[in-house]
C-alpha cells in the first residue's frame, strides 16, 4: 500500500506528517483523495479530494475548503473559557480506528457529545456521498492500521 512522509530537511529527517491514499463510491462515482495524519497518527493533518463526478453544489463540495477544513478545526473549549481548534481525531481513547463520520444535519459539538471530536458537519442535499466518505474513509484507513500503528509505537515502519 503507498504511503507518503513529510520529512524536514534538517539533519534529524523528523516525520511532520504522513500521508495515505483514499478512494470509494459517492452517489455518482469515484471520490479519488489523500487524508493526511499527524505524526502520532491519532489526528488529521488534512484532507483533500482531488477527483470525483459528484453533483456540483451538492455532493461535488466534498472538495470545497468549507469541507476539508473541518477535519482539521475541532472546536474545543480551554479552561479559560476561550475556543481553540484541535484537529479531528481517527482513533477512539483506547487508540483504536473509529475514523471520522460524516453527520447528516451537523454535528452536535455539546459537552455531552464525547464522540464529536470524530465527527464533521455533512453536506445538505448530499446524504450518499456524506455516507460514502464515511464508508471509504474507515475502509482505508483500516487497511492501513497496522503500519500506523508501528508509526505511533516505534516512530518508523
Amino acid at each position: 500500500l503507498p504511503i507518503y512522509f513529510k520529512v524536514n530537511n534538517k539533519e534529524d529527517y523528523k516525520v511532520e506528517g504522513i500521508a495515505i491514499p483514499i478512494a470509494g463510491k459517492g452517489l455518482w462515482s469515484t471520490i479519488f483523495g489523500y487524508i493526511a495524519l499527524n505524526p502520532d497518527t491519532d489526528s488529521v493533518l488534512g484532507i483533500q479530494f482531488y477527483k470525483h463526478g459528484e453533483t456540483p453544489g451538492l455532493g461535488g463540495e466534498v472538495e470545497k475548503k468549507w469541507f476539508t477544513d473541518t477535519f482539521i478545526n475541532h472546536p474545543m473549549k480551554k479552561l479559560d473559557g476561550e475556543i481553540e481548534f484541535i484537529p479531528k481525531k481517527i482513533r477512539d481513547k483506547d487508540g483504536n480506528i473509529v475514523s471520522i463520520t460524516v453527520i447528516k444535519g451537523g454535528v452536535d459539538y455539546s459537552e455531552s457529545n464525547k464522540s464529536a471530536i470524530h465527527q464533521v458537519d455533512g453536506i445538505s442535499g448530499a446524504t450518499v456521498t456524506a455516507d460514502g466518505v464515511t464508508d471509504f474513509l474507515l475502509e482505508d484507513l483500516l487497511r492501513y492500521e497496522k503500519t500506523l500503528d508501528k508509526i505511533r509505537d516505534y516512530g518508523t515502519i
